[in-house]
């Protein structure tokens, strides 16, 4: 799987973190490549919408590949991101502060996109709430499955 991170200017730390992060450490061939959708400097504001539309986007182009994308998205609190990625029918982004949120997120709602606000979540935390993002299965019951389906049209 690819990782797609993008975030606005308040999440370009944490963003940064991650990728450093990730290319660190691979997770048990969790993911192929590192997508960053930016901003890759924080010398101007930008606009957490832009970002989300990004990575809308580019989960759209990729989703037709035979393996799930995911993406992280990170602004200031998180509500902004997931606000705005979830105007998209393919986008389910969940809002996660701890990892019961993470295991909810993936397991009861396919959630594909990890959206987290850098003033609430540290480093070391995110990057853990990333790993059990990628390791958990949506588990593909008729209950959870119907509700997937109703959230996506």
């Amino acid at each position: 799987m690819d990782t797609v991170l993008a975030s606005d200017h308040r999440g370009l730390k944490l963003k940064n973190f991650l990728i450093k992060k990730i290319q660190s450490e691979i997770i048990e061939d969790s993911y192929n490549k590192i997508i960053d959708l930016g901003p890759f400097s924080d010398d101007y504001p930008s606009d957490y919408p832009d970002y989300a539309f990004l990575m809308a986007e580019k989960i759209k182009q990729i989703q037709n590949n035979k393996y799930p994308h995911f993406g992280i998205l990170i602004c200031a609190s998180g509500i902004g991101m997931s606000i705005s990625a979830n105007r998209f029918p393919w986008i389910r982004a969940a809002l996660c502060r701890n990892k019961k949120d993470v295991i909810l997120a993936r397991s009861h709602n396919n959630a594909n996109i990890l959206v987290l606000g850098s003033n609430f979540i540290q480093d070391e935390t995110a990057f853990s709430m990333y790993k059990l993002f990628y390791k958990t299965e949506f588990i593909y019951n008729k209950k959870y499955y119907n509700r997937v389906k109703k959230m996506t049209y």
